[in-house]
C-alpha cells in the first residue's frame, strides 16, 4: 500500500495516521522513543505493509507484471492499488477523497516535526502537486512515477511502470476490489469514516 492507503487504515486516529505515514522516517527501533500513538502508527504501517507483501492477491498479481520490472514490481503495485482507491474512494470508502485529503494533510503538517525537521517541508511539497489526488487519474501516476524513478541515482523501470498498469488495468482492479476489504476488515479505517465522527 502506498500514501493514501496508509492514511485510510489508520484506525486509532491522527497520532495514528501520522505514524503510519511516516514510519519510513522511524528506523529500525527509534518508533520506540515515539509516544504511545505515534509508535502504534509506524507498527501499524510495518503490519500492513508485511500482510500485503504476503497477501496471495499480491503475489498474484506480480506475475501480471513484466519482468522487466524485476525487484520494482512491488513499489508499482502499491502505487496501483493507491490508483484503485482513489479512483472510485467514495465507493471503497463511503467519503468524498477531496475532503478526506485535505483532513490528512492538515493532521500530517500538524504532526509532521515529531519524526523529522524536514518533513513538513514534505508535505506542503505534496500538498502543492496535489499528489493523493493525482493518484486518480492515469496521468497523475505517470508523473508520480517518473519523478520516483528520478530519485535513484541507478537506471531503473519505474518511468515505464504506467504501462504494467495499463496492460492489466482490468484484472489489478478486480485485484484491488478483493484486496481493499480484506484490508478494512484487518485494520481498520480512520475516526474520519465513521459517521458518529464526521458527517
Amino acid at each position: 500500500m502506498n500514501f493514501l492507503a496508509h492514511l485510510v487504515l489508520s484506525e486509532g486516529g491522527d497520532q495514528v495516521m501520522a505514524g503510519n505515514f511516516f514510519a519510513n522516517q522511524a528506523k529500525g527501533n527509534s518508533w520506540k522513543k515515539l509516544s504511545k500513538n505515534y509508535a502504534k502508527g509506524v507498527i501499524l504501517h510495518r503490519a500492513i505493509d508485511s500482510y500485503v507483501d504476503g497477501h496471495e492477491i499480491v503475489l498474484d498479481a506480480k506475475k501480471r507484471l513484466s519482468s522487466n520490472f524485476g525487484k520494482f514490481k512491488g513499489v508499482l503495485l502499491d502505487i496501483y492499488w493507491d490508483h484503485f482507491l482513489a479512483e472510485n474512494f467514495i465507493n471503497h470508502c463511503g467519503k468524498n477523497r477531496n475532503e478526506f485529503v485535505a483532513y490528512s494533510l492538515n493532521v500530517l503538517k500538524k504532526h509532521s516535526d515529531i519524526f523529522h525537521i524536514n518533513s513538513r517541508n514534505m508535505i506542503i511539497h505534496m500538498e502543492k502537486q496535489n499528489w493523493l489526488n493525482d493518484y486518480s487519474h492515469l496521468d497523475g501516476i505517470d508523473n508520480i512515477l517518473c519523478q520516483m524513478s528520478n530519485r535513484f541515482r541507478y537506471q531503473n523501470p519505474l518511468d515505464k511502470g504506467i504501462n504494467g498498469l495499463k496492460e492489466n488495468y482490468l484484472a489489478l482492479g478486480n485485484d484491488f476490489k478483493t484486496l481493499w476489504p480484506d484490508l478494512k476488515s484487518k485494520f481498520g479505517m480512520h475516526p474520519f469514516f465513521s459517521e458518529k465522527i464526521h458527517s
